[in-house]
């Protein structure tokens, strides 16, 4: 907020001021429960809902934020934030009540029917998903109907693509390995690569980097 002040000033009126702290002030005391009071009349509205989250590491902190989706008439699909709170750890205990808590809060837990998250075996007890020790099975426990579980679409397409890579009778990491170092720190080369889209009538985007990490 600090860069956009000084250019709301350039743009609109040079007396005008909105730095951190008064960027902060009208976040959470004016947006914010703005925002909360139009996601509670929605999630009133609404006949049924899924929920998906995700945690992060900030430093020590591990946040975990509860998306929720659902729809209107008037909007069509919404996905909006729930909740975010920080967690002590990860254990399946402490996410399946955590997101109970938000949905009890919110008067929502018959509306759920779908839970979506990443393939790991804290969500869903591995592929098979037989285990009893993880978020889904916690969180079904604690329902009177059944929900369906909704794996990372993203993970299974990689892995999907990682199973057909193993199977050719080449090293496909190998040569992405080789034609991005061929193209990424070379100035001369990539311009000559975009001269060629040009010439292809395609649309240059930046080559990404090659990494192990899903």
């Amino acid at each position: 907020m600090d860069c956009t002040s000084k250019l709301l000033q350039k743009l609109f009126n040079e007396k005008s001021s909105c730095a951190r702290t008064k960027a902060e002030a009208i976040a959470l005391n004016v947006l914010a429960p703005s925002a909360e009071e139009e996601l509670k009349t929605d999630l009133q509205e609404a006949k049924f809902i899924s929920v998906f989250c995700d945690p992060s590491n900030h430093k020590d902190l591990k946040v975990l934020p509860i998306m929720v989706r659902y729809f209107t008439a008037a909007a069509g699909v919404q996905t909006k934030l729930l909740e975010i709170n920080t967690l002590p750890g990860k254990t399946s205990a402490m996410v399946s009540q955590y997101i109970m808590d938000a949905l009890e809060a919110n008067q929502v837990t018959s509306k759920l029917v779908a839970f979506s998250a990443d393939n790991a075996n804290c969500n869903f007890g591995g592929a098979a998903r037989n285990g009893k020790n993880n978020v889904f099975s916690r969180s079904q426990d604690s329902m009177d109907h059944k929900i369906v579980g909704i794996g990372c679409a993203a993970h299974i397409a990689h892995n999907t693509v990682q199973t057909a890579a193993d199977c050719l009778p080449l090293d496909i990491e190998a040569v992405i390995v080789k034609i991005y170092s061929y193209f990424y720190i070379y100035t001369v080369i990539m311009e000559s690569f975009k001269k060629f889209c040009d010439f292809a009538s395609a649309e240059y985007q930046r080559l990404l980097g090659y990494s192990k990490t899903r």
